[in-house]
């Protein structure tokens, strides 16, 4: 992966300098190719959900910086600590899918991607193209969304709006640098699912302009969307200053989170809620989940293997709990059984057909046990 991103950063920057026709089909050619290889990956974090993040380490600065006009007023959002290494816009969605930072190379790619393939759509983003600009110049609204280096480009081919979401991409395919808005927008493609964007508060038109849903160009997407801060790494002491961020960190409902904990806690059984003293932390990803390379590589044979393993230990630990356990007892936990299973499946990013045949294996097994006991 990173010897793709390496190639395609050097052939962008090659196509941004200027080349012959057969170097542009070259360009072309490897952009379909790339485009088909890494297809099954969009396609599995399309899949995933957005709230992998949620209880992990607070960013208390960031927390503080949290505006109130998010789409639900009345509840409370926490924000997550999230490395500022450059990568933090890919750490901070990455963190919402799978719990950690393995898949920013993986978002990285593909947002560099989108924004080469669909450099026209990104040229006139609606976003763009509607926004209110109280009298201000369209060039200077796109100039907004641009990194430094892009905007530098923007106005050194005389506002070549096209040449500039090339830079974009340049900029995307290089490890380490910083992202823009355009870049937040390609994300929301990427994702299939929008993302919004949350600016602290400021009296300023950049503020109206950046705070605010970002939609996928896609006609069929997720509704649920991915929070991520415009926040701000280290202090600034500049007086007078307007606000200027430099990172990114995902955010979360501190209202769903104490749901999530009310129902491990309150609406399960008794003997299905494990002492948490004695139980470790689960591995955000590393234990549960394969990283993007492995995922990559990982034959069906493999896939099914592992989902054979964790079911059969999973009835395993669930019939001997059930031993002891009346034919009645078994009927009335079998529906919150299943529950659990889903919950803990949607928490590891099971696929949904596997989480199905979890749900329907435990359910004959718990039938299977009932007639034993009635005989």
């Amino acid at each position: 992966m990173d010897e793709d991103l390496a190639a395609l950063f050097k052939l962008v920057d090659s196509h941004i300098k200027g080349n012959s026709d057969s170097k542009d089909d070259q360009f072309k050619r490897f952009l379909c190719t790339l485009e088909k290889k890494y297809e099954k990956q969009k396609e599995f974090i399309r899949n995933l959900g957005c709230n992998a993040h949620v209880g992990l380490e607070e960013d208390e600065m960031a927390d503080a910086l949290i505006p109130g006009d998010l789409l639900s007023s009345a509840e409370k959002y926490k924000a997550v600590k999230t490395t500022a290494n450059g990568d933090c816009l890919y750490n901070a969605a990455s963190l919402t899918l799978v719990g950690n930072e393995s898949y920013a190379t993986l978002l990285r790619l593909l947002v560099a991607l989108e924004l080469v393939l669909n450099a026209d759509f990104y040229v006139q983003h609606p976003k763009c193209t509607y926004f209110p600009a109280g009298g201000r110049h369209p060039n200077t609204v796109f100039s907004l969304c641009l990194t430094n280096s892009s905007n530098k480009v923007f106005h050194d081919t005389e506002h070549d709006k096209k040449f500039a979401i090339l830079s974009e991409a340049w900029v995307a395919s290089k490890p380490k640098e910083w992202s823009g808005y355009f870049h937040l927008k390609a994300l929301a493609t990427v994702l299939a699912r929008p993302v919004f964007s949350s600016y602290p508060n400021c009296q300023t038109w950049i503020r109206d302009f950046l705070h605010g849903i970002i939609y996928p160009q896609m006609a069929t997407f997720s509704v649920e969307p991915v929070f991520l801060l415009w926040s701000r790494e280290g202090s600034d002491n500049r007086p007078g200053a307007w606000y200027e961020p430099n990172h990114s960190v995902p955010l979360y409902s501190a209202e769903a989170s104490e749901g999530i904990d009310a129902l491990k806690k309150e609406d399960l059984p008794k003997t299905l809620v494990r002492d948490e003293k004695k139980t470790k932390p689960v591995s955000t990803n590393a234990a549960n989940m394969a990283s993007p390379q492995v995922l990559s590589q990982l034959s069906k044979g493999e896939e099914k293997n592992k989902t054979s393993n964790y079911e059969e230990s999973r009835v395993r630990k669930f019939h001997n709990a059930s031993t002891q356990m009346s034919s009645t007892h078994i009927h009335t936990l079998m529906s919150s059984r299943q529950m659990v299973l889903s919950n803990q499946c949607s928490a590891m990013h099971v696929h949904s057909w596997q989480r199905r045949h979890l749900v329907q294996t435990y359910q004959r097994k718990v039938e299977q046990k009932s007639l034993r006991l009635k005989s």
